[in-house]
This record gives C-alpha cells, sequence and structure tokens, in this order.
C-alpha cells in the first residue's frame, strides 16, 4: 500500500517542490528588496507598511501550492500530512508559549514573530518524515 500511495503522489510532489521553489524566491526577493528600500530611503511610515506587509503575497503562494498538493493526494496520504501539520502546530505552539514566558519572566531576547512561520514549516517537515517512517 505505501509503495502505490507513495508513487501516486510523486508528480504532486515535483509541482509542489517547483512551485514552492519559484514562490520561494519571490518571497526572497520581496523581503530584500522591502527591507533594502526601508532602510535605504527610509519612506514615511504607511509606506514602510506596505513595503513590509509586501511578501505576504508570495507567502500566500506558498500556502496555494501547499493547497493544491493537498488535494492531489490519495486519503492516506492527506492522513499522514494532517498528523504531521497537527505535530508541528502543538510543537510550535507550546514552544511559543514556553519562550514567551522566558521572555517575560526569565530575561531571555525578544523573537521576532516573523520567524514563527517559518519554524512551524521545518517542525511540519521534520514530522512529515517522523510520521512517514511509522507506516515504512
Amino acid at each position: 500500500m505505501s509503495n502505490c500511495s507513495e508513487s501516486a503522489g510523486k508528480p504532486a510532489a515535483a509541482r509542489l517542490f517547483r512551485d514552492m521553489f519559484g514562490a520561494g524566491m519571490i518571497y526572497l526577493t520581496a523581503v530584500l528588496g522591502a527591507g533594502l528600500a526601508i532602510k535605504g530611503f527610509a519612506p514615511p511610515q504607511w509606506l514602510a507598511a506596505l513595503l513590509a506587509v509586501a511578501p505576504i503575497a508570495p507567502a500566500l503562494l506558498m500556502l496555494a501550492a501547499q493547497l493544491r498538493y493537498m488535494r492531489a493526494l490519495d486519503e492516506f496520504q492527506r492522513g499522514v500530512q494532517s498528523e504531521a501539520v497537527l505535530i508541528a502546530a502543538a510543537v510550535i505552539a507550546f514552544g511559543t508559549l514556553a519562550y514567551g514566558q522566558l521572555e517575560d519572566m526569565a530575561g531571555f531576547p525578544d523573537l521576532s514573530m516573523m520567524w514563527v512561520f517559518p519554524a512551524f514549516c521545518v517542525v511540519w517537515s521534520a514530522a512529515t518524515l517522523f510520521v512517514r517512517l511509522r507506516y515504512k
């Protein structure tokens, strides 16, 4: 069952990689461009705010790619992904809660909220590998 399921998802995984890579490059360009523009030109706050949130558009392209991928998966693969997302959400939720307590009560340095989503993506990927190993 696992081999059939894995081979069925290969075209979807290839498309996901291509779409995520493209959107990721656009995101990286938008983040770098916005940062350079804000630091280099010191625009008014309203324009700096618009530039700062501009990278959200390519991030939404990443979300769309992930949704297309999930819709292309079979029921078993969706179950694996759902379990991995739940694990990632729990790890990040409790991790950010714990670190927030450390910031507030133990004097740890402040971390930008900007790192929560990338951390979620990394933990999701690791959790996917972990969940898949259970079925091998």
